[in-house]
C-alpha cells in the first residue's frame, strides 16, 4: 500500500528547495555587487531587503519539512521583516 499523502510533501519539499536553490544564489549575488559596488548610504536599504529573499526561502522550506517548528520560524522571520521595514524610518 502506497501513502500518497507522503508523496506530496516530497514533491513539495522538492519544489520548494529547488525554488529556494535558484533563488538564494541569484539574491546573494546580487547583495555582492551592492557591496562591491557601495556607492550610496541608500544601497543598505536594498541590501536589506534584498537579504529577506534567502530567509524568506529559507523560512519557508522549513517550515514545510518541520511543520511543528512553524511558529517559531515564523517568528524569526517576522523580526527580521520588522527591523527591514524599521531601518527605512
Amino acid at each position: 500500500i502506497v501513502d500518497r499523502s507522503t508523496e506530496r510533501y516530497v514533491a513539495a519539499w522538492t519544489v520548494a528547495a529547488l525554488f529556494a536553490g535558484v533563488s538564494i544564489p541569484v539574491s546573494l549575488h546580487a547583495i555582492h555587487l551592492h557591496i562591491r559596488h557601495y556607492r550610496s548610504p541608500l544601497q543598505r536599504h536594498c541590501i536589506r531587503v534584498l537579504l529577506m529573499v534567502p530567509i524568506y526561502a529559507v523560512q519557508s522550506w522549513c517550515a514545510l519539512r518541520f511543520r511543528a517548528q512553524t511558529p517559531i520560524l515564523e517568528s524569526f522571520r517576522e523580526i527580521y521583516e520588522a527591523c527591514a521595514i524599521y531601518s527605512f524610518y
